[in-house]
C-alpha cells in the first residue's frame, strides 16, 4: 500500500522524493507509535476505567493537535521557512530531552 500511495504521490508530481520521503517516514512512524500506546491501555488500566482512559487518551491526542496547529500557523507566518524547520527542529529535540531525562 505504501508504494502504491508513494506511486500515485510522484506521479500527480505533488512534491519532490525528498519532501514525500519525509511524509511517508512521519506516517509510518505514528503508525508505529499508535499501534503501540492504544493497545497498551488494557494492560495498564483496570478494566472498568478502559473506556474512560481511552476517551481521556483521545482528548490529549486533539488539544495537542489544535496546540501544534496554532504553533505551526504562528511560527510560519513568523519566520520564513529555514528559520520555521530550525525551530521546530530545536523542539523536537527538547521534547526529546525531556523525555529521555524522565525514564
Amino acid at each position: 500500500m505504501v508504494r502504491g500511495t508513494r506511486f500515485l504521490w510522484r506521479w500527480r508530481r505533488c512534491s519532490d522524493d525528498a519532501d514525500s520521503d519525509w511524509m511517508f517516514g512521519l506516517g509510518i512512524t505514528y503508525s508505529l507509535a499508535a499501534a503501540s500506546l492504544w493497545p497498551s491501555v488494557a494492560l495498564l488500566v483496570r478494566m472498568e476505567a478502559v473506556g474512560s482512559a481511552l476517551g481521556f487518551m483521545t482528548v490529549l491526542q486533539m488539544a495537542g493537535n489544535a496546540v501544534c496547529n496554532q504553533v505551526v500557523g504562528a511560527v510560519s507566518e513568523k519566520w520564513d521557512y529555514k528559520e520555521a524547520v530550525r525551530f521546530f527542529i530545536i523542539a523536537v529535540g527538547g521534547g526529546l530531552f525531556v523525555v529521555g531525562a524522565g525514564c
